[in-house]
């Protein structure tokens, strides 16, 4: 598996949400609609199926956004919470790219991104 520039963490938390405000949201937000509901949404947040039963994953990201997002802070702790599958978790972060530059450089001469994607792939599949 590859995940490349997303947050792993990013649980909505609605304590102190009234009902009514969260389904209105759910019924007009062009990204959350898809969903339908915070459980949902939730359940499709990485972090909730991390743990020992992992395929092994690259996790990339650019320099420009380890931290705003908290990108890196969500890689480790996913790494964390996977147990005993946390040595097949490569996090890899791409010098010099921002969040679309990840994809934007892909396969350019001298990206590194590619080559990583390739390897991954080669060693992820023994």
């Amino acid at each position: 598996m590859i995940a490349i520039g997303c947050r792993l963490n990013d649980r909505l938390d609605t304590k102190g949400i009234p009902m009514e405000k969260l389904r209105r949201h759910f019924e007009t937000d062009p990204y959350d609609r898809m969903f339908g509901s915070v459980e949902a949404l939730n359940d499709a947040v990485p972090m909730a199926h991390a743990g020992p039963g992992l395929p092994p994953m690259l996790i990339l990201m650019g320099d420009a956004e380890r931290f705003q997002p908290p990108l890196l802070e969500d890689a480790r702790a996913f790494r964390i919470a996977a147990g005993p599958a946390a040595a097949r978790i490569q996090i890899e972060i791409l010098q010099h790219h921002t969040h679309l530059g990840v994809i934007a450089k892909l396969g350019a001469p001298g990206d590194p991104t590619l080559p990583l994607i390739v390897r991954f792939v080669g060693t992820a599949k023994r």
